[in-house]
């Protein structure tokens, strides 16, 4: 079975656009319907358990390995936890609203910063609690884009001083080096 990724009911997807929505409406000095439907879908609901988790992800980096594979099961397995009918039904009704505020395809045109790391962890929740069989590429790719985003570490300046080209001629000093490290 395929299963494939729907921004229309990614939690995590549909909160940062919110979020956006607010700004934007704030900036142009309209008042935003969005805080209203964040409000109204975000607290106290299985739609803010859900976003919790996603939080979660976003919010974290720079693990080891085996740290992050911990962190994507114990989502996963929260994941299994929440009541899917509220949530399906959460979404539906969320969807509705933000259709009658604002137009659909300008409202998911907005680039995410986060958009693959939200588009994964959807994918594998989603196989998670699915009871058919699912491609495992999907799950092995996904996976990996989760343990990619939450191993990459700060890449410091001490660790991109050239070492290397100590020994390489003038030419290539001044091509890959700052002048400090002449």
């Amino acid at each position: 079975m395929n299963i494939k990724h729907s921004k229309y009911k990614n939690t995590g997807i549909l909160f940062e656009l919110l979020v956006r929505q607010v700004t934007a409406d704030t900036l142009n000095g309209v008042e935003s319907a969005a805080i209203k439907l964040i409000q109204k879908y975000f607290v106290k609901s299985e739609l803010g358990k859900e976003y919790k988790l996603y939080e979660a992800l976003t919010k974290t980096t720079t693990l080891t390995e085996s740290k992050a594979n911990v962190l994507i099961q114990t989502l996963l397995e929260s994941s299994k936890k929440l009541n899917r009918r509220a949530l399906k039904k959460e979404k539906y009704n969320l969807i509705n609203e933000i259709k009658t505020s604002y137009n659909l395809e300008e409202f998911f045109k907005t680039k995410l910063p986060h958009y693959k790391v939200h588009a994964a962890y959807y994918m594998l929740s989603e196989v998670q609690n699915t009871e058919a069989l699912v491609d495992t590429n999907i799950i092995v790719n996904n996976k990996m884009t989760l343990l990619e985003h939450l191993s990459t570490s700060d890449i410091s300046e001490k660790k991109l001083k050239p070492k290397y080209y100590k020994n390489s001629n003038h030419t290539i000093k001044i091509l890959v080096c700052s002048p400090t490290e002449f």
